[in-house]
């Protein structure tokens, strides 16, 4: 590298390239997702079960667990952004697994209902707050050309949260009732441990992600970190030696008042309000999905000789090919227009899924394959956009903010699905076509350089600065 040259922390991820270091860190974040997916889901498959346990009544006794599981899920979300921003990427992440395996160790014991149902709330929390946080690191740590798709196929984490409790539920609980429900609870946590494990030998656990350490000035650790990535990723060549002194702008560094005052003024309040639909559409239509699939096949009349478990865990197998397409079309497509078209084809099918409760199976069926299909593109490019519409030092914030206007769906949700089924998919369904429209009003970002409100080099800046620059101090010299 020549001195005077400028490379920004994006150009060098660039030049890096792909590898080992991402995949680490893919699955170390996807867990976060897989570990969160199998706890609600579980939740949500369990109500006929604890309201036999417990001997509770339809109505509103009836959603109070998921009510306060959903809430938590809420709290976690926002607190998120306090922490991602002000401390770290990495904090949110470990809070999430640890604080899923300690509440569900504790609502595994819980001996009532309303102590059951705090449980489920602090298993929510810790859920909430891993996940906007998991999602900007995959973004700030991938190539530019990578990132769409990497992504993307965080969608098999969800898919793969719930067919490991469909494994689970299979295996304890075929009919989806019984005594055993409780073991679903701890089933449902081991993902969690497996990845607290792993993440306690990987090296890429060690430092914050590259973006985060040039906002904050923490020179040393961002040129450690781009070299264990490209030592990781078996590219030597890339690897830098410091020299001489490091000097680092720390003006970036926003509080968190700061933060939100930036986030609701101007052009951006409009882009956290779209994101924040597209959020409430998107979590409205998994979680209550989540909630939708097992009381369905319970209560269709066609569905043979299968145990509903056996209907839920195919059910959850039809995500598996929506992730393939989710990465083609993400990285095929503008992001607008794959979020368009597949929330479209989405509200299509959740039109036809109503086939599943007034006997007309081969509508809903088709209606379930079509939701299944195109839902994961959608549901990626919600979590994909607010990393690239919104720069480095509000990103998580944006995240919680956004992330936390959906988590009201999944208040939501329980309650109106309890009321009535056939009105939960025409919400959904006209929603969906709403966001499809609104997503013009973001700009387009597929292929953009992640913004930094500084352009943080990893040598002597020059005079030029990159899109949404409002500074050019942040330097270090290399080698």
């Amino acid at each position: 590298m020549t001195d005077g040259q400028t490379i920004t922390v994006p150009a060098k991820i660039d030049e890096i390239g792909f590898g080992v270091y991402h995949l680490h860190m893919f699955c170390l974040c996807a867990g976060v997702v897989v570990s969160e997916a199998a706890c609600l889901q579980t939740a949500a498959a369990l109500s006929t079960a604890i309201m036999q346990e417990f001997d509770i009544e339809r109505g509103v006794g009836k959603s109070a667990y998921m009510l306060a599981a959903y809430a938590g899920f809420v709290l976690g979300t926002l607190a998120s952004g306090t922490c991602g921003d002000a401390l770290g990427r990495r904090y949110p992440i470990l809070l999430s697994y640890v604080g899923m395996v300690i509440s569900s160790i504790c609502t595994f014991f819980a001996p009532s209902y309303a102590l059951l149902s705090l449980g489920f709330f602090s298993l929510g929390c810790f859920a909430g707050v891993g996940i906007p946080s998991a999602f900007i690191i995959v973004a700030e740590t991938c190539p530019t050309s990578m990132r769409g798709v990497t992504s993307a196929a965080m969608a098999i984490a969800f898919c793969g949260g719930e067919l490991w409790t469909a494994i689970g539920f299979r295996l304890l609980m075929p009919e989806l009732v019984g005594a055993h429900w409780r073991f679903a609870i701890v089933w449902a946590a081991l993902p969690a441990i497996a990845l607290i494990c792993f993440g306690c030998v990987s090296r890429v656990a060690r430092f914050d992600t590259p973006h985060f350490l040039g906002v904050r000035g923490r020179s040393e650790d961002l040129l450690a970190v781009m070299n264990l990535m490209a030592e990781m990723n078996g590219k030597p060549e890339c690897e830098m030696m410091v020299h001489g002194a490091v000097a680092v702008d720390k003006a970036d560094a926003l509080t968190m008042s700061q933060a939100l005052s930036k986030l609701t003024s101007g052009a951006l309040l409009i882009h956290v309000g779209v994101l924040g639909l597209m959020f409430f559409v998107k979590d409205l239509a998994f979680y209550g999905m989540g909630m939708f699939w097992p009381l369905a096949w319970q209560e269709s009349p066609d569905v043979g000789d299968l145990y509903p478990a056996t209907e839920l865990l195919l059910t959850a197998a039809l995500g598996f090919p929506g992730v393939a397409v989710a990465m083609v079309m993400t990285f095929s497509l503008p992001r607008r227009f794959a979020f368009a078209a597949s929330a479209l084809l989405c509200a299509g099918g959740i039109w036809a899924v109503q086939g599943l409760l007034i006997e007309k199976m081969n509508l809903g069926l088709s209606g379930a394959i079509l939701f299944k299909l195109f839902y994961p593109t959608a549901q990626m490019t919600v979590f994909l956009l607010p990393s690239e519409v919104f720069s480095t030092q509000v990103r998580v914030w944006s995240m919680s903010l956004t992330a936390a206007c959906g988590r009201l769906a999944t208040l939501l949700a329980p309650v109106i699905i309890n009321e009535s089924q056939l009105f939960f998919l025409s919400l959904t369904c006209t929603l969906l076509v709403i966001s499809a429209l609104l997503v013009w009003v973001l700009p387009e970002t597929k292929d953009v350089e992640l913004l930094n409100s500084s352009s943080t080099s990893l040598a002597k800046q020059d005079a030029s600065t990159s899109y949404g620059s409002t500074s050019s101090k942040s330097t270090a010299e290399v080698a």
